[in-house]
């Protein structure tokens, strides 16, 4: 039989086999073998990034992170947990490129991890990113906000490891500006310290536990906020509380703390002594 009139038919069926092998990797568990797509959604839009990255299966999240450029080893770590749930957000930074933060919360590793990507060509990629250290409760977040102007935003990072170990875990606060792609940190300070050691000049012990929250305040006739910090800390049993405020100084190119004022059980401020 002349199968040379069949031989373009041929030819066609095992380009487009070859192709479809190309475009969908193919990932083996055992006997089985499942098709994993790695194709970011075409609108780029912030709930469909969302959903391909946290409605997916475990291997295919680590593909799918691995394919915006996040490392093999924070991905790997980062999925084996259902209830993690990956934070994508566009995020404002002055530039007319497009730019996205993600955050990988605490999960089987040491760090969370969190990712500054721009979109080019088509598609979001790593551009510049920071490990924050999850020791002490694993409760590392982050929030994007605009703080210093209304239409630029900065990331807001809660809780990362700042030191630990024989009776001391530390845990700090940090303001991160993008800029040109790149995670500037902007302002750093405690969060959480808490202490528990014998007193190094008597008998007893020397036990503190120190907490702040931190709010944006909106200044009145600007469309910029300044950064509330109230902190109490219970010093062997004893609580005080007080407050601060930070701003920035454009000048110094920073921001500012004021001075703490202690706040009472009635509200009032006072100047600290």
């Amino acid at each position: 039989m002349d199968i040379r009139p069949l031989l373009p038919i041929l030819g066609l069926l095992l380009s487009n086999g070859l192709h479809a092998q190309q475009s969908e990797p193919v990932a083996r568990s055992g006997d089985s073998t499942q098709t994993i797509s790695i194709q970011q959604p075409d609108s780029g839009e912030p709930r469909e990034m969302r959903a391909w990255l946290n409605l997916a299966k475990e291997q295919q999240q680590i593909e799918r992170l691995m394919s915006l450029g996040v490392d093999e080893q924070a991905a790997e770590a980062a999925t084996p947990s259902r209830s993690v749930y990956f934070r994508w957000n566009p995020i404002r930074t002055g530039s007319r490129e497009p730019f996205a933060t993600l955050f990988l919360p605490c999960n089987e590793g040491d760090d969370a991890h969190l990712y500054v990507l721009a979109h080019e060509n088509k598609l979001w990629h790593v551009v510049d990113g920071a490990a924050l250290d999850c020791h002490y409760d694993n409760s590392v977040s982050v929030e994007v906000a605009p703080v210093r102007r209304s239409d630029v935003d900065e990331v807001l990072v809660h809780h990362s490891g700042a030191g630990h170990g024989a009776g001391i875990s530390e845990q700090n606060f940090h303001v991160y500006s993008v800029l040109d792609g790149k995670l500037r940190l902007e302002l750093d300070t405690d969060e959480v310290i808490k202490v528990s050691r014998p007193h190094l000049s008597s008998k007893g012990r020397y036990d503190l536990i120190q907490q702040s929250t931190f709010v944006l305040i909106p200044k009145k006739l600007s469309d910029s906020k300044v950064i509330e910090e109230t902190r109490s800390s219970t010093l062997n049993d004893r609580l005080t509380v007080h407050r601060r405020l930070f701003r920035w100084n454009a000048a110094k190119g920073r921001y500012l703390p004021s001075r703490f004022m202690v706040v009472d059980a009635e509200g009032d401020i006072h100047p600290q002594s």
